[in-house]
Parts: C-alpha cells; sequence; structure tokens
C-alpha cells in the first residue's frame, strides 16, 4: 500500500464516543408522541436469559423454587425430602394477582421477583372444591412442598444445601360465616397442616382449612460478599368454605410481598428499576413536582401505582375511607389492564347519571379516574430506571401531558320503565390510559431503555342497565390501561473517531536509522527527506 500513515502515525481516538450508538431526541413532544403511537403495534416480546453459573441476586431476578417428584410424578410433601430425592423441578415463586374485573389471573398469578415488593393485593377465584380443596387450596401442598434458591441458581442444578426451607405461621382462621374463630400463635416451628374436604347427606360440600392468604417476607443480605436470601417466613391464613349443593363458587385469595436487608453488614442494596436503563418486569419509577419559583421541586421517587381498587376487584369512592385500597403496581414495558367494578341498580344509575349527585362526573366519585395534578397524583416519569430517590434535576425526569375529558352525563330513558335494556348513561369517564414511549440509548451491543415520552388521558363510553330486574345490582367497569412502544433501533448515528493529521513539521531524529553506517551523511539525509515527501503527496 502508499499509505505510510500506519508508519509515521500511532492511531489515537480522540472521540469521546465509539463504535455504533443510538441517537435519539431526549424528550418527545405530543406530535411525535402521535406519530410513534400510529406507527408501530406495541410490543409483545418476551426477553429469556441464559443462566450459565451461580450468581448473586440481581435486582428484578425471577425466585425460583425446587419441588421433590416421587417415582409416580407426584410432589412429595416435606419440602427437606428435596435433600435426597431422586427428581426435582424448578418453577418460579408466583402468588395471587387480580384481572381487570377482579377476579385472579389465570395460570400461577404473578411471578415474584427479587426486591419487587408486592403491597397486600386480593381477588375472586372460582373454584370446584370436590377438586380443588385439597390440592391447589391445601396449604400443606402449597407451603410444604418447596425450597428457595438462596442465590441465582442454573435450572438445571439441584439444590442441595443452596437453597432454603421457608418458616410457616398461620396467623388467622375464618369459619364458614366469615368470622375469625381463631387467632393462632406462631413459633415458626409449627407443622403445615392439610385441608380436608367433606360432603353432607343434603349435598352440599364443606373444604376445611383452604388456603386464603399467603404473605411472604424475604430477608437478604451479602454472603461472603454476594446477595443472597438469608431467610424466608411465610405468614398464611386459612378459611372454613361452604357450597350448598356442591356448585362451584368463588372464593377470596391474596398475599403480599416483602423484603428486609440484614443489617448485618455496612453495604446497603438499593431497590431500582435497572442500571441505568428500565428493565422490563420492573416497576415503573414516578415522582411529584411541586412549583416553587418556577422550578420543579421534585417529590420522592416510587413506585407507580394504579388507585382505587379495593380488595376483589370493588371500585374505592373518592371521598370514601380507602383504609383497605390495593396499591396495583405499573411494571415497564408490561401492556397490562386493570380495573374495578361499581355495583349499582338502575334506579342508582339514574341518580348518578341525570341527577345533581356528580357535580363533577364520575371523575369526582371514583377514586381510579383523577389523574395527574388534579387528582394529586404523579405528574412524572424517571427517565431511567436508576434515578435516585432524591433527585431533583430536571433531565431525570420526563412531564407527563394530561389530557382530561369533561363528563357530559345525560340519562337515557324508556316510556315503559320496566324496559331497563335501554336505560343508558352516556358521556360518562369509564376508564384512564396510560401511555408510555421509550427507546434505546447508548451502544448497540448493550442498549440501555430510557422513558422519553408520556401521555394519560380519559376515556369515555356508555354505561348500560340491562337487567330485567331493575331492582339488582348490575356490575360496571372501569379500566386503567398501560401502554408501552418503543420507538425503534433504526435511528442511529455510526460514531467514527476521525484519524489523526500528519505533523507539519517532523522531530530531528525522525530519520537517524537511515544515517546509521553511512559515511556521506548530509547526502542522504535530503535525498531521503527529499523522496519522503514526494510520497506523502501522491498520498
Amino acid at each position: 500500500s502508499d499509505d505510510l500513515r500506519g508508519l509515521l502515525c500511532v492511531s489515537v481516538d480522540n472521540s469521546a464516543v465509539q463504535g455504533e450508538v443510538f441517537q435519539k431526541e431526549a424528550i418527545l413532544s405530543s406530535s411525535q408522541i402521535d406519530a410513534i403511537i400510529q406507527e408501530q403495534s406495541p410490543p409483545t416480546s418476551t426477553v429469556a436469559t441464559g443462566d450459565v453459573a451461580v450468581r448473586g441476586y440481581q435486582t428484578g431476578d425471577i425466585l425460583k423454587v425446587n419441588s421433590a417428584l416421587s417415582g409416580t410424578v407426584e410432589l412429595i410433601l416435606g419440602a427437606s425430602t428435596l435433600e435426597t430425592a431422586t427428581l426435582e423441578v424448578v418453577r418460579p415463586l408466583s402468588i395471587a394477582a387480580a384481572g381487570p374485573s377482579g377476579t385472579c389471573a389465570t395460570g400461577n398469578g404473578q411471578v415474584v421477583r427479587f426486591l419487587n415488593e408486592v403491597p397486600s393485593t386480593s381477588c375472586w377465584k372460582q373454584v370446584d372444591l370436590a377438586t380443588q380443596c385439597t390440592t391447589t387450596l391445601n396449604p400443606r401442598q402449597l407451603l410444604d412442598t418447596w425450597m428457595l434458591h438462596r442465590q441465582y441458581l442454573p435450572e438445571d442444578m439441584r439444590c442441595g444445601e443452596r437453597c432454603l426451607i421457608p418458616t410457616t405461621c398461620l396467623v388467622q382462621r375464618k369459619a364458614v360465616d366469615g368470622s375469625v374463630v381463631s387467632l393462632e400463635g406462631c413459633d415458626g416451628n409449627a407443622s403445615v397442616a392439610a385441608s380436608s374436604f367433606a360432603t353432607g347427606s343434603d349435598g352440599s360440600c364443606t373444604c376445611t382449612g383452604a388456603v386464603e392468604n399467603l404473605h411472604f417476607q424475604f430477608h437478604f443480605g451479602l454472603v461472603s460478599d454476594v446477595v443472597s436470601i438469608t431467610k424466608v417466613n411465610v405468614s398464611y391464613s386459612i378459611q372454613d368454605i361452604y357450597s350448598a349443593g356442591c356448585q362451584s363458587l368463588r372464593v377470596q385469595q391474596g398475599g403480599s410481598v416483602h423484603f428486609l436487608q440484614d443489617q448485618s453488614g455496612s453495604q446497603l442494596v438499593e431497590a431500582r428499576s435497572g442500571n441505568p436503563g428500565y428493565i422490563t418486569g420492573l416497576p415503573l419509577l414516578v415522582a411529584d413536582c411541586t412549583l416553587v419559583d418556577g422550578s420543579c421541586n421534585y417529590g420522592g421517587r416510587r413506585d407507580a401505582t394504579v388507585p382505587g381498587i379495593l380488595p376483589g376487584g370493588k371500585c374505592a369512592l373518592l371521598n370514601a375511607s380507602t383504609a383497605d385500597t390495593q396499591e396495583v403496581k405499573i411494571n415497564f414495558g408490561e401492556n397490562a389492564i386493570f380495573g374495578c367494578i361499581l355495583d349499582l341498580t338502575r334506579a342508582e344509575l339514574k341518580s348518578l347519571c341525570g341527577g345533581t349527585a356528580l357535580a363533577n362526573g364520575f371523575v369526582g366519585y371514583l377514586k381510579m379516574l383523577p389523574f395527574g395534578s388534579t387528582g394529586s397524583s404523579w405528574t412524572q416519569i424517571a427517565a431511567f430506571g436508576s434515578v435516585p430517590n432524591d433527585a431533583q434535576d430536571s433531565a431525570d425526569f420526563v412531564q407527563v401531558e394530561e389530557s382530561p375529558r369533561t363528563e357530559t352525563l345525560a340519562f337515557t330513558d324508556s316510556d315503559a320503565a320496566q324496559k331497563a335494556s335501554t336505560s343508558t348513561c352516556t358521556g360518562a369517564v369509564v376508564g384512564v390510559e396510560l401511555e408510555v414511549i421509550y427507546s434505546s440509548f447508548g451502544k448497540i451491543g448493550n442498549p440501555q431503555m430510557k422513558v422519553v415520552g408520556s401521555r394519560i388521558s380519559h376515556q369515555q363510553g356508555a354505561l348500560s342497565y340491562t337487567l330485567a330486574d331493575a331492582t339488582k345490582k348490575q356490575s360496571f367497569q372501569f379500566t386503567y390501561t398501560v401502554k408501552f412502544t418503543h420507538t425503534g433501533s433504526e435511528r442511529m448515528d455510526v460514531k467514527v473517531p476521525p484519524r489523526p493529521q500528519l505533523p507539519l513539521s517532523l522531530p530531528p531524529d525522525l530519520f537517524y536509522p537511515f544515517t546509521l553506517g553511512s559515511a556521506s551523511v548530509p547526502a542522504i539525509h535530503f535525498v531521503l527527506i527529499a523522496a519522503l515527501w514526494v510520497v506523502i503527496a501522491r498520498v
């Protein structure tokens, strides 16, 4: 090659950025949010990770448990048998989770993730006592058949001494009528009793000692400089269930998840949703803004939650006591529909919609519908998952654009009051929609997810009473929809560091090697210099 720059120069990277990086707008405007939502459908991707070695827990890791199987592929009771079992199965630990109507989600519910706390929540589950009393409602099968991984283990690794047996505690028992018949003391060593099923002579059936709530408490800390779970406490309550005619019925179940750090070490593990970019499945971080001299004073960073959902999926009223309200978390990257139900007779619907009872509409009646500054709620979303609790830099937050709707309620009735099917309330706000736009930043090989835009708005619709008996209560559903949209990775800027320029003057000893062993040094010196500049000029 005739390029002598590699001979004469040392390649120096004097660029602040290397390689291929994402080049995006830091914050999106309202028109840009509209364009991105119209261009793309919400993502439905899943992230798979390959476990290759034992390591300490990281924020957002799914907690997994091992169970022992017998030769007949049945669960072996007594978690201590895992230490000598011939076959083990691995599954995520999960708790009951409510769907939009308050019913328990299908499958195993909500998986438990490290440092992702779940406040006390409950839902309704349709059960058949004859088949489920001694299986899915059996506390012994739910609590006495697994061991938890102390650290993050590969799925093909057996527990051995690397797992923990949970410490269980029965804290409450309810009779068939819901009254508390005993409050058990707990020493942490009592065995878990199994539920029992019995049928009556009248065709009824009873399930005694069925699971009602499971409350998990995980202790964690540094063990040999590795983040490990050191103890698992499970407080649970049971209930007696009666079914006339042994028909399927709705049963309430719930639970919670809390993490406590051991104070033996000085280094604290901070709960966050990414480092720095968000991780899918971890809580969306939000804050409120109080204007002080024209600038935002950001309140403490916290997890985003959906307000106004009572246990069992009922809607909480705005001005009523909400001590029992559940905190349903919004997780980053997960499209979801939350909701609650409001039970009304036809006369009650007419009174709310056609009268003067709702001066501010349903937004001023239900706790779930107000948002932002008017609803005394959060107005900012943390741009990254690592924004600290006391952050005050405006670059760390994204303003949520608010699009409230004004309700014009009108009740349409039929000529005959008995025709309930034509009793409709129009112009009502029936839901809230939160749209979050996020994008990839940083290097292509290690993209970091950042929130760049967000908008929250009201959804209007009609509430129609359709029951034939106008005195019966009908359930009206109100929803809270969350949509995440990724802007894509096609817009990126390739950064190539510029090569350094040739020096205008050469050092005096550059040609020293060519002068060794030569008698006519000055002549050769000038000839070589002239030839070299000719070559460089051609380049």
